[in-house]
């Protein structure tokens, strides 16, 4: 499987694509969906943006007036993923506040890119339809321990 990333920097975080893609790759490996193992590519948009960006999506989209770590825009909200014609798979778009990351990480007193890796994951998880639960909390524990350690 073939992954596309379409990052757009509008804060920093110091990671490069490919982090992101071996991200998406091992939640995907994870997910236990194997038609998306065996798409031909599998695109996600990724929007990294400051604390009043997220917190502006957060107020209109989800009605909390706050920033958050990451908020998942799901191509197919509420319907099975299956790819096109052409084996593709365009999953949605995550907007992640690297700022809010970096103080969730100091005031867990974990590493930065750790912690990352946890909000990638729980993003994406979501952008396949998972909802907060055992399982998914299950897969991102293991995707950053994997990642993390790597």
């Amino acid at each position: 499987m073939e992954t596309e990333l379409d990052i757009v920097r509008n804060a920093e975080c110091g990671f490069e694509d490919d982090f992101f893609g071996a991200i998406v790759k091992e939640t995907v490996s994870r997910s236990g969906m194997p038609s998306l193992c065996t798409c031909k590519k599998l695109s996600v948009g990724i929007a990294l943006v400051r604390d009043d960006e997220i917190a502006t999506l957060n107020r209109t989209y989800r009605d909390k007036d706050a920033p958050t770590d990451v908020l998942s825009f799901s191509e197919h909200e509420g319907t099975a993923i299956h790819p096109d014609e052409d084996g593709n798979v365009f999953l949605g778009d995550l907007v992640i506040s690297p700022d809010f990351v970096r103080r969730a990480a100091e005031g867990d007193g974990v590493p930065f890119s750790k912690e990352f890796i946890f909000v990638v994951a729980h993003g994406i998880l979501h952008l396949l339809g998972f909802d907060h639960g055992e399982e998914m909390f299950r897969i991102q524990d293991e995707v950053t321990e994997k990642l993390f350690s790597a």
